[in-house]
């Protein structure tokens, strides 16, 4: 996780909604604009996904998005939403730094906590 310049200006993004998971069915990945438009996150919004601890065991994350950047896929041929992500700490704010999460992982996130639910 690298962290950011004291003086950028992605430190001074705050949270303006908890949106929980929302649905990709409106996502349209034929051009770099429509990605970017149409990915149902925005910056500011607090995303869940999934990740390993340090002991390999699956874990929901969350942090702040700060920054959405489409990426173009040579495989497949198709535009995706690259989300920096500010992640947050045990005190409940958000760290400095900033990771890079994926629209699979945060896809994943909404399966984890499901399961996490039915559980409960």
């Amino acid at each position: 996780m690298k962290p950011f310049k004291p003086y950028s200006p992605l430190l001074a993004v705050t949270m303006i909604r908890d949106p929980g998971f929302l649905s990709w069915d409106a996502f349209d990945n034929s051009s770099l604009k429509a990605a970017r438009d149409t990915q149902p996150y925005q910056v500011g919004d607090v995303i869940r996904w999934l990740d390993l601890d340090r002991h390999g065991q699956r874990v929901l994350r969350a942090g702040l998005v700060v920054y959405v950047r489409p990426e173009y896929l040579e495989r497949v041929g198709d535009w995706c939403p690259v989300f920096l992500v500010r992640p947050q700490r045990k005190d409940g704010e958000f760290a400095a730094g900033y990771l890079r999460v994926w629209p699979g992982e945060v896809e994943r996130g909404e399966v984890f906590a499901s399961e996490l639910d039915a559980v409960v």
